[in-house]
């Protein structure tokens, strides 16, 4: 079986006296870690035990869960890794402006506006608990490799599950367990080091999808399939990764009117063939008629740019606003969602980028469109260099598609969990001990190796 190399860039080579050896035997390499000592091994431990406890979504109050919390307490082990990643200095330099952002516009609003403390407090905090969960997994990468972390991550997230903490008794496949069991596998085939056995993994789970009326998610792992088999072809050798982000667009675009078809032609169940037909006629796209937030976000950031503050509550003429927007694509607004839903407790706009900019305003929105453009960024250098695995070829397109279509809430575990494992580390950084992969000379160039 082949080298399986991961993600692509340079990685954190440790101090000479503490390297891995690498022993070399016929036409591949691999690395002997040194032995750990009682300080790394409680550190392994603690490591992983957070990551797992990131996974579970259980409210301790206050919008606070286990995860966040054990986060926050291990803020001195995790703190310098930040620095040894590329991006990840940054972004949680943004994420503080965006939180200090939505305090002031919070003030300000406060004149005509109601002010929610609960929801100020937990939406700070979710927004805290992210960066510090990305700083913990970007920590536990010096202990475990990738596929480990997947398993204990989507652990926590099927203990969520299991303590009751998710609503899923209409479809518990697409509103539960699709995205844990996805995680599982992808990285238990990962270990595996088999592209072919990824994509019939994928096969299998796109399958089960879409005998599960869950249309987005078959197209997330249909686009994470189609990447995966493009990476057996030639890597272009010029601009490979700028052609690499204008071929996967031109992919998705693709793969989102094959699933279309699909869907209309009643491919997916009779339930979902109704409601994507409906959508269709009511706005003439299926992609905005499934989610009329969208437009009322819209209407709402020309009315107010600026945003409205974290704990804000919309005042009636917000609400006749984002109904507006709603109506100009043939949606009725006056149905209890937009009210009960979208404005009952808390402005919520239905997707990751729409989240951060109404508690946030402009930093918060700045802070997602640079997650975005990281993203874009990440997979066309996967697949321009052949190396992406599809566990992260899959986080990514989902939390691609979280930004614009999914809430924050939902999404901020999976948001976490890929910033944490595909962020690139900065080139001669130094770290301790084994790091799960080295950045090595391998047949007469740099490779890395896949973890």
């Amino acid at each position: 079986m082949s080298e399986w190399r991961g993600l692509a860039g340079p990685d954190l080579l440790p101090p000479r006296h503490d390297r891995p050896v690498i022993q070399k035997t016929a036409g591949s390499a691999h690395l002997d870690p040194p032995p750990r000592n009682i300080a790394d091994t409680l550190a392994m431990t603690a490591a992983a035990a957070t990551v797992m406890l990131l996974g579970l979504r259980i409210n301790i109050g206050q919008g606070m869960t286990p995860g966040y919390l054990l986060a926050f307490a291990l803020i001195p082990l995790w703190l310098p890794a930040l620095g040894k990643f590329r991006w990840a200095t940054p972004l949680t330099v943004a994420g503080i402006l965006a939180i200090l952002s939505g305090a002031w516009l919070t003030a300000f609003a406060s004149i005509d506006h109601d002010i929610s403390t609960k929801n100020l407090v937990s939406d700070s905090l979710m927004v805290l608990g992210i960066m510090a969960g990305v700083g913990v997994i970007l920590w536990a990468r010096q202990f475990m490799p990738i596929h480990i972390l997947g398993l204990l991550f989507s652990l926590g997230l099927l203990a969520t599950i299991f303590a009751g903490e998710l609503r899923f008794s209409a479809n518990p496949w697409k509103y539960a367990y699709s995205v844990p069991v996805t995680i599982i596998v992808l990285s238990l085939v990962r270990f595996m080091k088999n592209r072919f056995m990824e994509i019939l993994a994928l096969l299998i789970l796109g399958t089960v999808s879409a005998l599960n009326d869950s249309r987005s998610f078959f197209a997330i792992i249909a686009l994470t399939a189609i990447l995966l088999v493009w990476q057996y072809l030639p890597a272009s050798r010029r601009n490979g990764v700028y052609k690499t982000l204008l071929a996967f667009g031109a992919i998705a675009v693709i793969t989102y009117n094959a699933g279309a078809t699909l869907v209309v032609d009643g491919y997916l169940g009779a339930g979902a063939q109704a409601r994507s037909v409906e959508q269709i006629q009511t706005s003439g796209s299926l992609l905005v008629g499934g989610r009329p937030e969208l437009t009322a976000a819209l209407a709402l950031l020309q009315d107010r740019p600026y945003g409205f503050g974290t704990g804000v509550l919309a005042s009636p003429a917000d609400v006749l606003t984002a109904k507006a927007g709603m109506v100009a694509i043939n949606y009725e607004p006056n149905n209890g969602y937009v009210e009960k839903y979208m404005f009952g407790e808390r402005i919520e706009l239905h997707s990751v980028l729409g989240d951060l900019w109404a508690p946030f305003g402009i930093p918060g929105l700045i802070a997602g469109l640079a997650i975005l453009v990281l993203l874009l960024r990440v997979i066309a250098t996967l697949v321009a260099h052949r190396t992406g695995s599809g566990l992260e070829l899959f986080l990514v397109i989902l939390t691609l598609w979280n930004l614009l279509f999914s809430p924050l809430y939902s999404s901020a575990p999976t948001l976490l969990l890929t910033l944490g494992l595909v962020l690139l580390s900065k080139p001669g950084a130094e770290a301790r001990g084994n790091l799960g992969a080295a950045y090595i000379k391998l047949r007469g160039k740099a490779a890395w190796q896949g973890v």
